[in-house]
């Protein structure tokens, strides 16, 4: 699909067959919307917000799916591999670098429906929640337990848990709380697993 918006990133966006989006559409939640569209051509790296500032894009995925499930995620990662079509994962899009830009086109994959707390052990702080679940979920889960996220990059409340493990989530703020450790996961298990955040702190 070609955006009415100029592409900015060189190369060669990579075609989606039809075949493609019509598997996507039985596998989970297909969004080709201009306007779903157009979001998840950039993130917040400043460059790509001022190309839409001034009508253009940086590069523009054929569709964005959005999975509910560890198997929906399964079948969307074999569909886009068997096609070989590029997949880009994004959750939050907080990210400042462009690492949630999908570079060579093809297809998006939104953690956002990816949500929710598995487990909380008080004792140990150790805390298990599905990749797309937000800052403020995650925290407000916690409260009732009497522990905090103890980790508070400055987009917080516009970052995922998913994000965190697979860019090492920093920031500003989190300076004087502490960097994401280095993820002990690979990318694939971090969005189709629960995704272990590590130990909580106490509040």
């Amino acid at each position: 699909m070609t955006s009415a918006r100029p592409e900015r990133l060189p190369g060669p966006s990579r075609d989606v067959p039809p075949a493609l989006l019509a598997a996507l559409r039985d596998a989970a939640t297909t969004r080709i919307d201009d306007a779903v569209l157009d979001a998840h051509s950039r993130d917040w790296w400043p460059l790509a917000l001022a190309w839409a500032h001034r009508g253009m894009t940086a590069r523009r995925p054929a569709a964005v799916v959005e999975p509910a499930s560890t198997d929906e995620v399964r079948a969307v990662a074999r569909l886009c591999h068997e096609h070989r079509v590029p997949l880009t994962v994004a959750g939050g899009r907080s990210g400042v670098l462009g690492a949630a830009i999908p570079a060579h086109g093809g297809i998006v994959v939104s953690t956002r429906e990816l949500r929710g707390v598995a487990s909380v052990d008080a004792e140990s702080g150790l805390v298990e929640a599905l990749a797309g679940t937000m800052g403020p979920e995650l925290e407000d889960a916690l409260a009732p337990h009497g522990l905090t996220v103890g980790h508070h990059p400055q987009s917080f409340a516009l970052a995922t848990v998913g994000g965190w493990i697979g860019a090492r989530g920093a920031g500003i703020t989190a300076a004087r709380t502490k960097i994401m450790p280095t993820p002990a996961q690979t990318a694939i298990s971090a969005i189709t697993e629960a995704s272990t955040l590590g130990n909580a702190r106490a509040a």
